[in-house]
């Protein structure tokens, strides 16, 4: 029986010069034969989408960052309250779909400390 591929899920805080560094890691482990999912917010995900040419083990995909579409995400505290409140479940649904049709993934988050990035478990 053959192992199955390593898949990560990579999450980055959604705030400048944050997305930029994981997107270059996920890419470096997609072209080394790792899988990967990189979950974005959706107020993010298609300037990413139309930056990015197809990678074959790179999968985009969008989450909920809590806001509504007029709401102000430069307002820091407003930000990562609503992030706290959603991503959560946002991430759990994401991960349980993934491991409902694959191995089971592992989570790379940005930011680990849960003093600065009250969603990171």
């Amino acid at each position: 029986m053959g192992r199955s591929r390593a898949h990560v899920v990579a999450i980055p805080y959604p705030a400048q010069g944050l997305v930029i560094p994981m997107m270059e890691l996920s890419q470096c482990l997609a072209k080394n034969g790792v899988r990967v999912t990189f979950a974005n917010t959706e107020s993010n995900h298609q300037r990413v989408v139309e930056a990015l040419p197809p990678q074959p083990l790179l999968h985009l995909v969008s989450v909920s960052d809590g806001l509504d579409c007029w709401e102000d995400r430069m307002d820091f505290a407003k930000s990562v309250e609503a992030l706290g409140r959603v991503l959560p479940g946002e991430l759990e649904a994401l991960i349980r779909s993934i491991n409902a049709t694959q191995a089971d993934a592992a989570c790379l988050d940005h930011q680990r400390r849960k003093t600065r990035c009250g969603w990171s478990h």
